[in-house]
């Protein structure tokens, strides 16, 4: 083991902090285009003007649980390391080991889509919703959505294949593709057009005799909801005929179809690819804990929402709590008030897990645990240095970015008003957000993943509990509280369980990181503030313009508060300031022999 590893590890954590940079772009990418599409979905089907957009967001839920893997690289935590041995042993071994992969993949899509078909199907008879209803339309909607699962998986193996292959830039392709097919229909079903930077007019085309004009908002939800679906054949098609054309070009070890039928090696083969499957389980069931509390929210929230809450009035005194007590609306406040924090959430604890994970998973394997504390220590300084202004920066900008995003066509200025109390109090929790995801990875680099999923049991009823006790007072936001309340919870069990592998040579930097992100983030909102007052005691010369006054408003708040807040982190905190030196050196001019 490394006694001295500060000499063998800078580069590699350069390297990692270049990746997390790398990763973070098609991140925001990927985000800005989610919001834009966000934007236009609350405008064309609203938000308490009808009940087609609830139905939506809780049917979208399960398909977007199975994207969230796809966009946090679950297949690659578990298959790139066996693969990669395979490449460096029988090149040709490995293709046919890719190939097998996808095909179980593309079965085990095939029968979650089934099994989820006929569970909604039972639900269907069973219970007989009324047409139009809050309930038939979430079925409706699911049951088209449904068919989305059977290539979402083998699309996420396809991406895992390239990764390994180091080959990033069609994978990181793919959540910007699905944005724009989202869009490309919203731009259909809209009868009022779609706001990109700037108002583009509605489409004049008539489809099948379907035009805008003639759509209602189920039936647009039900458009969207097929839409959805075929997304994920036309991403697994894109990315099966990107390895087709790498194959042909440099005959790189491609996966095909035919060569998953060799016998040749077939017991290796199955042993690796049980082994996949193995560890697949455990890591899918720790990043599902991240997305079980929201779905739980929403599910509350559709439940609570009518005069009568269905499967649970027959217990006395029920409906008296909590019928009603979130509204028309709720669920859908829910799923965009989510889309606001995600944007930290991805950019901060999943870019840096995600980038550090090889570089703490090879000082596991090497047994440098010295190395390894170094690494987590760097990279845990990282996430709270950008986790906590992201908090505070989004409950203090929720009001105005809400305003501004969702207050379009069918979504009014009352429904804006409410994402924006969502997501303050979701902001509450950005940094547990944050830090629940990369811990999660650092400990997964170590093979602990006993602690990840006690967090996450843990989370479940101390949500359930503090979702019962918020929503009969505070409504939906109750819930968002509670999802706050419960990562918390996660992000402190985690932190409890590395807190030793901070040794106490590099505790000082990690309270001195503390420390700093807390005094800047509060400079950060002073300054806010102050911009705010000069601004607004000022004349605006864009009245006559509301939509482009309030975007000035908000980069101006946006500019003063980064810059403010990094000032002060330059200033007082020498590490913070020798290291941005370091990274600007390194990702502009390279390293020096």
């Amino acid at each position: 083991m490394s006694l001295r590893p500060e000499k063998t590890t800078p580069l590699d954590r350069a390297r990692s902090f270049i990746g997390a940079a790398v990763m973070g772009t098609f991140m925001l990418a990927s985000r800005c285009l989610g919001l834009l599409r966000d934007i236009n979905t609350a405008s064309v089907m609203g938000l308490s003007g009808s009940l087609a957009m609830d139905a939506f967001a809780c049917a979208f839920r399960v398909p977007n649980i199975a994207r969230r893997f796809f966009e946090e690289g679950i297949f690659g935590l578990t298959f790139i390391p066996i693969f990669s041995r395979f490449l460096k042993t029988d090149r040709a071994a490995a293709r046919r080991m890719a190939a097998r992969y996808l095909v179980q993949g593309l079965l085990l899509g095939l029968g979650i889509a089934v099994f989820l078909e006929l569970t909604a199907a039972a639900a269907w008879l069973l219970f007989r919703p009324t047409e139009g209803k809050l309930w038939y339309n979430i079925l409706r909607f699911g049951s088209l959505m449904f068919p989305y699962l059977v290539f979402v998986i083998p699309a996420a193996q396809a991406a895992a294949i390239l990764q390994g292959l180091g080959r990033f830039r069609m994978a990181g392709f793919m959540p910007l593709l699905f944005n724009l097919i989202w869009l490309a229909v919203l731009y259909f079903v809209s009868p009022l057009g779609i706001y990109l930077p700037m108002k583009i007019a509605p489409c004049a085309l008539s489809i099948f005799g379907v035009s805008a004009a003639t759509l209602h908002p189920a039936g647009r939800g039900a458009i969207l909801s097929l839409s959805v679906a075929g997304i994920s054949a036309v991403q697994f098609c894109a990315l099966w005929t990107y390895l087709r054309w790498l194959r042909r070009r440099s005959a790189e070890n491609t996966p095909s179809l035919a060569a998953a039928l060799s016998s040749e090696k077939i017991r290796e083969i199955r042993s690796a690819l049980r082994a996949v499957w193995r560890r697949l389980a455990p890591v899918a069931l720790v990043i599902f804990f991240l997305q079980l509390n929201m779905l739980l929210a929403t599910l509350l929230a559709v439940l609570f929402s009518s005069p009568s809450v269905p499967l649970f009035s027959a217990i006395p005194g029920f409906n008296a709590l909590f019928a009603g007590t979130t509204g028309r609306g709720a669920a859908s406040a829910l799923y965009f008030g989510e889309r606001l924090y995600e944007f930290p959430l991805s950019l901060v604890g999943v870019t840096v897990g995600t980038a550090f994970y090889p570089l703490l998973s090879r000082r596991a394997v090497e047994k440098d645990r010295a190395g390894y504390a170094v690494d987590f220590t760097a990279a845990l300084r990282l996430v709270l240095l950008l986790a906590i202004p992201s908090g505070v920066g989004l409950a203090l900008l929720a009001a105005p970015l809400s305003h501004l995003f969702f207050a379009h066509g069918a979504a009014s200025a009352a429904d804006s008003a409410r994402i924006a109390r969502l997501t303050f109090c979701f902001a509450l929790g950005v940094p547990a957000f944050c830090l629940t995801a990369f811990l999660n990875r650092a400990l997964m680099a170590v093979s602990d993943l006993k602690t990840p999923l006690f967090a996450g049991i843990v989370s479940v009823p101390l949500f359930l509990i503090a979702a019962l006790l918020g929503v009969h007072s505070l409504g939906e936001g109750g819930l968002a509280l509670a999802v706050s309340l419960a990562s918390w919870t996660q992000a402190a069990l985690l932190l409890r369980r590395v807190w030793n592998e901070i040794p106490a040579g590099l505790f000082r930097s990690f309270r001195n990181t503390f420390l700093s992100a807390i005094a800047a983030s509060a400079a950060m909102a002073l300054g806010i503030a102050a911009e705010r007052i000069v601004l607004h005691g000022s004349p605006i010369i864009m009245r006559k313009m509301p939509t482009v006054s309030a975007s000035a408003g908000l980069a101006a708040d946006l500019i003063t508060g980064i810059t403010v807040f990094f000032l002060m982190v330059l200033l007082f905190d020498p590490e913070w300031r020798k290291t941005g030196t370091r990274f600007v050196a390194r990702a502009l001019f390279g390293r020096k022999e």
